[in-house]
């Protein structure tokens, strides 16, 4: 009986402090005043749970963990034993609810992965996708004229320092030759899923990395709202996945332009000299010239998968032209 009780206070306080955070479950509808939400919600399809990830800026938050306006990852059963799991990873702590302080620039690294109820490896063919929501609640307090761009990081970040070098290589090096299903080294298998063994496999997937050679696509998260319905498309599910080890990593940012090409905290000539570089250009199947297409996000060859670049990028680059991340006046 006393456990009883104390598994239903538990539940009423992990409740509890939801209904802080979104404001509606507890309070009727009430909209905190100077608060920004934004919901990324793991989409994949029938039968398998999707579950979904809150970043929210509020006065009273702070940059680690609390349990006031936090909330840590809590699996829940559902239709089938398999769901997504989309989380933001911080030392010691996965988030399904990351809260930060108003002004908060700091990016918010998120893992995506499946999650297995009797965590046995899930065998899957899916469809795969984010949709990001800017909640109607909190219309006037959505992170005010900050940019929010989204990215995935590379796989062969071990680190997760932001480039690929020889602190990456020493975790691959250590982790060689191992087996499990928690090893920092396996990013890849036979199928380029983690396979629970550290061999030639991750080796090769990690040169594809080596000094940050590959180029990602950075989203516009309110481009995609406007444009998208929000939507930022995956790779689908195929394959064999091992629960709740990452596939992918993606970053939230706050301090960077979509046109700030070489990521320096402005928009100028440097970076139109990159755009210049990859105008008109339809054979790579990412380049970072790729910011925008019809429906508000980067846009492929639907025959050859390789980048587009034309008059939609061109507009996009050209509304953050002269911005600088250090001058609001600017933004």
């Amino acid at each position: 009986m006393k456990k009883t009780l104390e598994n239903i206070l538990n539940f009423v306080k992990d409740k509890v402090k939801i209904g802080v955070i979104f404001g509606s479950l507890v309070f009727g509808g009430a909209v905190y005043g100077n608060t920004g939400k934004l919901e990324i919600i793991n989409s994949i399809g029938n039968p398998y749970g999707s579950q979904s990830h809150a970043t929210v800026h509020r006065i009273e938050a702070t940059e680690g963990y609390d349990d006031i306006y936090d909330h840590e990852y809590g699996f829940m059963s559902g239709p089938t034993d398999v769901f997504s799991k989309i989380i933001s990873k911080i030392p010691g702590y996965e988030l399904d609810v990351d809260s930060r302080p108003l002004d908060s620039n700091t990016s918010i690294n998120l893992e995506l992965s499946l999650h297995s109820e009797n965590g046995q490896p899930i065998s899957i063919t899916s469809g795969n996708e984010l949709i990001c929501n800017l909640p109607l609640e909190y219309l006037g307090y959505d992170f005010g004229s900050k940019p929010i761009t989204l990215q995935q990081q590379d796989l062969s970040d071990l680190n997760k320092d932001g480039k690929v070098d020889f602190h990456d290589f020493a975790i691959l090096a250590n982790d060689y030759g191992e087996t499990g299903n928690a090893l920092a080294g396996d990013i890849s298998g036979e199928y380029n899923i983690s396979d629970g063994h550290v061999d030639f496999y991750d080796v090769a997937y990690f040169s594809g990395g080596w000094l940050n050679k590959r180029v990602y696509p950075v989203y516009d998260i309110r481009d995609a709202n406007e444009f998208n319905n929000g939507v930022i498309p995956l790779p689908g599910l195929d394959g064999t996945y091992i629960s709740e080890k990452p596939y992918s990593n993606f970053q939230l940012r706050f301090d960077r332009f979509l046109s700030d090409l070489n990521d320096d905290g402005k928009v100028d000539f440097r970076d139109y000299a990159l755009f210049a570089g990859g105008w008109g250009k339809k054979d790579m199947e990412n380049h970072i010239a790729n910011i925008s297409g019809s429906n508000g996000i980067p846009d492929y060859n639907n025959v050859t998968g390789n980048a587009i670049i034309d008059g939609y990028d061109l507009g996009r680059f050209c509304k953050g032209w002269l911005k600088d991340i250090t001058d609001p006046n600017t933004w």
